[in-house]
């Protein structure tokens, strides 16, 4: 049981800072969102774990990963899309 209790913490202590960390740069806006990311992460790990009869655990791994794998996701897209050639880069000449 301390690994299945180790895991779940791991899952919810790294996988919502790491998702935040990937959407943003700025320090209290990634701390927000990560708390906002572990407690939908908590919520809808325990709706889905009365829906299917299923584990929290698995759905609480599961789903941090899911967030950790969509900021990764998001972060890979933002930074193509800004190095893509042709891109509107924000240059002023005054």
């Amino acid at each position: 049981m301390p690994v299945v209790g180790a895991l779940l913490i791991f899952s919810l202590m790294i996988g919502p800072p790491a998702a935040a960390r990937s959407l943003t740069s700025r320090p209290l806006l990634a701390m927000v969102l990560s708390v906002v990311i572990a407690l939908v992460t908590v919520w809808a790990a325990i709706a889905l774990s009365y829906q299917y009869n299923w584990p929290v655990g698995f759905f609480v791994g599961i789903l941090g990963a899911l967030s950790y794998g969509a900021g990764r996701g998001w972060a890979a897209w933002r930074r193509a899309r800004a190095t893509r050639p042709g891109a509107l880069t924000a240059t002023f000449d005054h």
